[in-house]
């Protein structure tokens, strides 16, 4: 589906950008990108963005801030809320830019408007070059999905995008870690609730989950920790 992209395996900022160019060209209302350890409840989550149509620029995911330095193409200051990571690592010193909210890349959907500028900008393929020419895959943080969120906001910031883009985040509940045994923050046992569930290691988890969500058996802790890998 990517062929112009060679990574060699890598999450990159090459292959994102690759497919929302890709996701951009297509003509359904909303295109989405997620990591390889995600299980995504489809229904759930298309009930969702019914319910969010009225918002013609929708960013959707799970939300948080940090901060970020074009250069080096790394974050800073990691934060569930503001800049209060930000400031007490020192981040701007680093060159960092102040902490911005971004979707995680355990789910991350925008409608195609957002997505089709992010795909055309000159600004954002510069920037894709500029990383591809300079990133060592082995030794970087692996942020693509946090540039996503740079991206946005300096195409606000540029005009590029219009105003009001609405930022639906999901709370633990819908989005989370799997957690088998687990109950608590981000790490969240399958329910009905759930609309995308990252950190799940193994395929035979997935179809764990698929069972789960289909009705078809219960959770169970010591079926889905072998099934899952995960506690």
């Amino acid at each position: 589906m990517l062929p112009e992209v060679s990574d060699v395996c890598h999450a990159s900022i090459a292959k994102a950008h690759a497919w929302w160019r890709f996701a951009a060209s297509t003509g359904v209302p909303y295109v989405g990108r997620v990591d390889d350890d995600t299980f995504v409840h489809v229904p759930n989550l298309e009930s969702d963005l019914e319910s969010l149509y009225c918002h013609p620029q929708l960013v959707y995911g799970v939300s948080a801030f940090v901060g970020y330095n074009p250069t080096t193409f790394r974050k800073c200051g990691y934060s569930w809320s503001g800049n209060r990571a930000w400031r007490k690592y020192g981040c701007g010193a680093t060159g960092a830019h102040e902490a911005t909210p971004f979707v995680s890349g355990m789910l991350q959907v925008l409608s195609r408007g957002l997505a089709h500028t992010v795909a055309s900008s000159e600004e954002v393929r510069a920037f894709v070059a500029r990383a591809s020419a300079v990133i060592d895959m082995v030794t970087w943080d692996k942020t693509e999905d946090v540039v996503l969120g740079y991206w946005l906001v300096q195409l606000l910031l540029s005009g590029a995008i219009a105003p009001l883009v609405h930022l639906a985040a999901l709370e633990p509940g819908r989005g989370h870690n799997l957690g088998c045994r687990k109950q608590e923050g981000f790490y969240q046992r399958p329910s009905n609730r759930s609309r995308a569930i990252h950190f799940v290691k193994k395929p035979q988890g997935m179809m764990y989950l698929y069972g789960v969500m289909r009705g078809q058996h219960a959770h169970e802790i010591t079926a889905c920790r072998k099934a899952a890998g995960v506690d």
